[in-house]
């Protein structure tokens, strides 16, 4: 019986660990995120609509609210409440500084890229006169990736380009950097 008790009373105690830990994680996003949404407001704007700054807005402070209301007392609110609210800032949060860094960094790998794409070209187009032991259809099939490559990075420029800053990108440069290591590999 006192080793129930005391079974019981452990599961208790983590359970509030638990519930104290999610809202702390929860109290420290919310702070967080209006702290940066603040400091680096123009990078911030310039990644979102109108609608989802609002958004995010109406979940800090409903969630402030909330905090400040049902959510203060840890011992009457379970763990996957607060992590639901946080959860949601996250969503919104996370996504538009995810099109930010995707923003800063596509450029370059663009650019390495296209760069990586002629230096290709350039390879198997040399072969027949450098290295004639490389069959014919190997030469195609290299030739046929560095042009899916060329392709590939054509029309995502071009999908890219009819979305706006707020959107979901056409494309990552991690993306990007796949498709060169697999037109790579095919060479």
């Amino acid at each position: 019986l006192a080793r129930a008790r005391l079974l019981r009373l452990a599961r208790a105690d983590a359970d509030r660990r638990e519930r104290q830990r999610a809202k702390n994680t929860l109290e420290g996003l919310i702070y967080s995120t209006r702290e940066q949404t603040i400091d680096r407001a123009e990078d911030f704007e310039g990644v979102t609509s109108e609608e989802q700054r609002e958004a995010l807005s109406g979940l800090l402070e409903a969630a402030r609210d909330w905090l400040d209301e049902d959510g203060e007392d840890v011992g009457q609110t379970e763990a996957g409440e607060y992590d639901k609210r946080a959860g949601g800032i996250r969503a919104i949060a996370d996504a538009a500084w995810s099109r930010h860094a995707e923003k800063q960094a596509r450029p370059k790998a663009l650019a390495d890229a296209k760069e990586s794409a002629e230096k290709l070209r350039g390879i198997v187009g040399g072969w027949q006169e450098e290295k004639p032991w490389i069959t014919e259809v190997a030469t195609e099939v290299a030739s046929k990736a560095v042009s899916e490559l060329s392709s590939w990075i054509e029309k995502k420029v071009a999908e890219q380009e009819g979305k706006k800053a707020h959107e979901e990108p056409a494309f990552t440069a991690k993306q990007l950097r796949a498709e060169v290591v697999a037109a790579t590999r095919a060479v």
